[in-house]
């Protein structure tokens, strides 16, 4: 049997990659990430891809990768960070389109206090400094392992799209339909 174009995608139908992103956002929540969106793209273009935002758990992270258990010092802090996943551009979707905001605002206890306790103040600046680095590796851990998962992603909708688009999948797909007409 010759495929036509017009049946070419019978099995792609609204919502076929439904079950590939609620897996990939139930994985993403095991491994420290939450309020998660996945968006793509796909999958014959400069610029298709996956990607996702959402929030970062620090300590929750740390915890789900222990090839990150060198930031093992972050956790004491972890509560007082703020990490979020953010889209920087809103045409493409691919791993290189989400950037890592990481505020650490919240962590100096000192900061709303008058002059009388400056010392207080001039030691935790002091501490931080140091905090700094370790800091500066979690950025790189997050954004690194999102990527990564975001390279996944993507892998995992296109295999399934080239299956549900193959002439075997079509041509069965085909099939089926005459058989209930």
């Amino acid at each position: 049997m010759i495929i036509r174009d017009k049946d070419r995608y019978v099995n792609v139908y609204d919502g076929w990659e439904s079950f590939i992103l609620d897996d990939w956002v139930a994985k993403l929540e095991q491994r420290g990430f939450s309020d998660v969106k996945i968006a793509y793209s796909g999958f014959c273009s400069q610029g298709d891809g996956a990607s996702f935002t959402g929030k970062v758990d620090v300590a929750a992270f740390i915890n789900a990768h222990p090839e990150h258990s060198d930031l093992n010092a972050c956790i004491p802090f972890a509560s007082g960070l703020d990490v979020k996943l953010y889209r920087m551009s809103s045409m493409y979707y691919h791993w290189n389109t989400v950037g890592v905001d990481f505020n650490d605002y919240n962590l100096n206890p000192y900061l709303t206090l008058d002059g009388e306790d400056s010392m207080r103040h001039i030691v935790w600046d002091c501490a931080y400094e140091e905090a700094q680095k370790l800091f500066d590796m979690l950025d790189s851990a997050i954004r690194d392992t999102a990527r990564s998962y975001m390279k996944e992603i993507y892998s995992e909708l296109e295999n399934e799209f080239d299956y549900l688009t193959s002439d075997e999948a079509v041509l069965e797909a085909l099939a089926e339909q005459e058989l209930a007409a």
